[in-house]
């Protein structure tokens, strides 16, 4: 069998191909459309990993590797032909932005609800402070601010949650932000390098 790390690769490739030979427009892009590409760039730059990957499948059944051998190389040179003058213009950094302000948006407005309960549970918890135990007023005023209490609790677990979202997403698109479709031009040249040398090293192996 071949080994999952070679059949992974032909396929994430198909993807990235699939993508690149059919660019939707600028304003259409998405940041799905662009984690394929990233997410391939990252998963696979570390081309030493591809060289281990070979070397063993050679070990454990060169015959496999000569027969996936040449999809590999049809899928790398494919990638090569595609002109890819539209994604040179295409920002990363702006789609990564227009995905993540809904995000951003979506904390600082459940911030500031949960910064107007906070207000209004200060207040009454300060008015309640100047009411002695047994004023006729104080009973009452007790269960408000405990509302007012509860309900910036919630107001502020669900802040808390889209904060974490945003972050989280932050984080995630960082690599994203930074990247060129040049970048990946390049790691695709010294796959399509990797290959060749690969398909000359097991040629007369059997």
């Amino acid at each position: 069998m071949i080994n999952n790390y070679i059949q992974n690769l032909i396929q994430r490739l198909l993807e990235v191909n699939t993508l690149l030979a059919t660019p939707p427009a600028h304003s259409e892009l998405t940041i799905k459309d662009v984690s394929v590409l990233v997410s391939f760039l990252r998963d696979y730059q570390d081309t030493n990993r591809f060289i281990d990957s070979a070397e063993q499948q050679a070990e454990d059944n060169v015959s496999v590797l000569k027969e996936v051998l040449p999809a590999l190389q049809t899928v790398l040179r494919t990638l090569q032909t595609i002109d890819l003058s539209v994604w040179q213009t295409v920002s990363f950094e702006a789609i990564v932005n227009d995905y993540l302000k809904p995000l951003e948006d979506e904390y600082e407005t459940a911030k500031n609800i949960s910064t107007d309960l906070w207000r209004d549970y200060q207040a009454k918890s300060n008015r309640l402070d100047y009411h002695p135990f047994d004023d006729a007023e104080f009973k009452q005023l007790d269960a408000e601010c405990d509302a007012a209490k509860q309900a910036y609790d919630s107001a502020h677990a669900i802040t808390k949650e889209k904060y974490n979202v945003w972050q989280q997403e932050q984080m995630r698109c960082a690599y994203a932000s930074c990247f060129k479709i040049s970048h990946l031009q390049v790691l695709i040249i010294k796959m399509q390098q990797i290959t060749e040398c690969i398909a000359t090293d097991i040629a007369d192996l059997i």
